[in-house]
């Protein structure tokens, strides 16, 4: 059984990946109206689905996973009902407003994984554990990969 911690990272991996999703849908919609305008449309029906189910992943998990997948909501439909020109503006703005967001919001958010002094699944602390196994959730670990508790008296230093 998965944990809560888990369950949450998977829905934050999600969340990052449309906001990835959309973002690369948009940058290829404004790089294609200047090459093949057919394949800009299909882009941006790309970058407005990945918008849309982007912005309701974000809505669970809170504000700092909006800004992109609404911005990519913003920009799609401009982009539907403007010109050319404009479209590739405002693509351009798009892209280079969101890199720096999108780049922290994967370094700091994706794929996170617990220090392996803690259960991976549950978040228990296995320092100083007889036994290779989680007691709260049973998960087999491994042992050298667990840093060492050693005994203040251990250290040769006297009292």
């Amino acid at each position: 059984m998965r944990s809560a911690a888990a369950i949450r990272q998977k829905r934050i991996n999600l969340a990052c990946g449309y906001a990835l999703g959309g973002y690369l849908c948009v940058t290829a919609a404004w790089l294609a109206i200047l090459v093949i305008p057919g394949l800009a449309l299909f882009c941006l029906i790309g970058a407005v689905v990945a918008g849309f189910v982007g912005t309701l992943r974000a809505l669970l998990l809170g504000v700092r996973f909006l800004l992109i997948p609404v911005t990519t909501l913003i920009y799609a439909p401009l982009s539907f009902i403007s010109s050319l020109d404009i479209a590739l503006g405002l693509g351009l703005l798009y892209s280079a407003a969101t890199a720096a967001p999108l780049y922290l919001l994967f370094k700091n958010h994706f794929a996170k994984r617990p220090p392996p002094w803690l259960c991976q699944d549950c978040g228990y602390p296995l320092l100083g554990l007889d036994r290779p196994l989680c007691p709260e959730c049973g998960r087999p670990f491994d042992p050298g990969r667990v840093p060492k508790i050693i005994p203040a008296n251990a250290t040769g230093k006297s009292t």
